[in-house]
């Protein structure tokens, strides 16, 4: 009779820890927030995944050590596991009840603490004055994106050489599950963590500057540790499964290396001489000879460390509170100087400009997101941020669901970074705004998820760039910035009229990211 009470109780236990991770992992919606990877939002764009187990690889995470301990609870000390059950099983029936579909939801934002700054990568121009951390950063996201989907191909893998060292490369082709290749691999989240720059030695004049060569003449490397959050589709034994994982990605570079021509900037050949990278030692290229699988003329990743991993569906329903609304604005400390700085060079960035731009690039995101458009949106955000648009629109049809945005509108907005190199100007601007966001069957138009009637206030960091010699107004119509017809812009973000590209900044400014305010960190 205990025996058979005891199974009883452990079953209630497990469902109330069930229960407890779906209230957990509920997710929010709209373009580029609520999709939180693992609660951090982030970079472009911000998406994620609620729910799921976990996979080799990575941690656990926890459900299963939170069912146990309910488990031991109940059978040990019935008198406190049973009413824990109970309560835990009678909260998450209270909460589902509190944000029923029609319900009046409260949006109402968590407190937040202002979050230490990132490490200056910036200070990587006193060495390369060419170095540019738009084209780093998309630099990065293509390598992550490409060496993952060719893990599984050792010839395709070697022809990264340049960009991974062998133990990268050896990582990568032993990622679970072994042989499988990743399909969509979309970055939700890039910080860096660490940059270690060489000595700072003096000059023949006495001024101290970052060394590039030791007294020897032995050659001094800038490290770059990056963290990574990405979801990615692996295919194996003919099943389709999401990994969200995290890992953290450290990089070289000879700190006497310059940056790579922009229009090679995005490109995996050789990083000398520019010619498809063949090898027959997978270090020295065969078209100019040299050595080129040390750092010596770009960037490297020495090692890869996978910190998570796990199996996470698209959980497209629900929603969770707002963090940091009305919390302080993260600004960088020379905010005033390079603002003071762009608008010398360029008068016509006038606030005025910049607010009609912003509501233009809110308005067609916000649309073209609720009507599942992506040609409505790719006029006005970059090839990253497209992708990573697409990805997550894709899911919600495979879902047969739609995010809806009704009555969105921007309440303020204010200038939080700017800055500046030899090709990309970037600003940063902190935004808020309100709206109803719900999201909705596709065929029965049910609501699984928000309000209808309640609008929900929120707040973002948005950062646009352009390049960095466009000047002149920032456009609010929808026509072409370079032969002014009508705005018809193609999936690889080239115009349908002249042919030229518009989606990397070359003539206005585009979003390129969108943190939460809980990830943003300046």
């Amino acid at each position: 009779m205990r025996r058979r009470l005891a199974l009883a109780l452990a079953a209630a236990a497990a469902v109330a820890g069930a229960l407890l991770l779906l209230w957990l992992g509920e997710a929010d919606a709209r373009p580029g927030g609520g999709h939180s990877y693992s609660g951090g939002g982030g970079f472009s764009g911000g998406g994620g995944y609620s729910g799921g187990g976990s996979s080799g690889g990575g941690s656990s995470s926890g459900g299963g050590e939170l069912i146990y301990l309910l488990v031991r609870l109940i059978i040990e000390a019935p008198q406190i596991g049973v009413p824990v059950a109970a309560a835990l099983i009678g909260g998450y029936i209270w909460f589902k009840r509190q944000t029923s579909a029609d319900a009046h939801a409260s949006w109402d934002s968590v407190a937040l603490l202002v979050p230490p700054p990132p490490p200056a990568i910036e200070q990587i121009r006193q060495l390369d004055p060419q170095f540019s951390v738009v084209l780093f950063e998309d630099f990065l996201f293509r390598l992550y994106s490409q060496a993952h989907r060719v893990r599984h191909d050792a010839t395709a893998l070697a022809a990264l050489a340049p960009y991974l060292s062998r133990s990268a490369r050896e990582h990568l082709a032993a990622r679970v599950p072994d042989g499988a290749p990743a399909g969509d691999v979309v970055i939700g989240s890039l910080r860096t963590s660490q940059v270690l720059m060489p000595p700072r030695l003096a000059g023949p004049d006495g001024v101290e500057r970052f060394a590039s060569r030791s007294g020897d003449g032995r050659p001094y490397y800038v490290k770059v540790t990056v963290e990574i959050e990405a979801n990615m589709t692996v295919v194996a034994a003919g099943k389709e499964t999401t990994y969200y994982v995290r890992e953290q990605w450290t990089l070289g570079r000879d700190a006497a290396a310059h940056s790579r021509p922009l229009g090679r900037a995005r490109t995996f050949d050789c990083p000398n001489c520019g010619a498809p990278f063949q090898s027959s030692d997978e270090q020295t290229c065969a078209h100019c000879g040299e050595v080129v699988a040390t750092g010596r003329f770009d960037w490297m990743v020495g090692s890869i460390a996978l910190l998570h991993q796990e199996t996470r569906p698209p959980l497209l329903g629900g929603y969770s509170p707002e963090v940091g609304t009305w919390g302080e604005t993260i600004t960088h400390p020379r905010l005033d100087f390079s603002l003071a700085a762009l608008r010398r060079d360029d008068p016509a960035l006038t606030d005025e400009a910049m607010a009609s731009r912003l509501t233009r690039i809110y308005t067609e995101l916000n649309a073209g997101w609720s009507e599942q458009d992506l040609a409505r949106i790719r006029p006005f955000v970059s090839d990253g941020m497209y992708d990573y648009l697409r990805y997550w629109i894709a899911a919600y049809r495979r879902q047969k669901l739609i995010n809806r945005l009704e009555g969105m509108k921007m309440t303020g907005w204010r200038y939080a970074k700017v800055t500046r190199d030899a090709h990309y100007d970037a600003i940063t601007v902190r935004l808020w705004a309100t709206g109803r966001d719900f999201t909705v069957h596709a065929e029965s138009g049910a609501v699984v998820g928000g309000s209808r009637s309640t609008n929900r206030d929120y707040s973002e960091y948005w950062t646009l760039v352009r390049g960095a010699s466009v000047r002149g107004a920032p456009r609010s119509d929808r026509r072409c910035p370079n032969c002014g017809a009508d705005l018809k812009i193609s999936m690889a973000g080239s115009c349908e009229y002249c042919q030229v590209h518009v989606t990397s900044g070359e003539f206005d400014w585009v979003l390129s990211k969108i943190e939460q305010d809980e990830a943003y960190r300046g």
